[in-house]
């Protein structure tokens, strides 16, 4: 997966899903440190070199992405 941003809010996460509809993302929650955050990924993608290279495509805004495991993501979401 390509982890795009973390937002601690669902008007943060609104506002992003309005400014860029075009791009197919997933949300899932976590929390950390006690917080609850909203984290969007692209995925799945068939490397994590792959993954990378995707964020060329993106905005410049979300072109500091970064590879993420799906197992990684799992283990976030079970952890809730």
């Amino acid at each position: 997966a390509l982890q795009l941003v973390v937002f601690s809010n669902d008007t943060a996460l609104q506002s992003f899903r309005q400014s860029y509809s075009n791009l197919q993302t997933y949300t899932y929650e976590r929390k950390k440190d006690g917080k609850r955050q909203l984290v969007v990924v692209m995925a799945p993608f068939s490397s994590a070199v792959v993954a990378k290279q995707q964020t060329a495509q993106l905005p410049v805004p979300l072109q500091q992405g970064f590879a993420k495991p799906i197992s990684d993501i799992h283990s976030e979401i079970s952890t809730n």
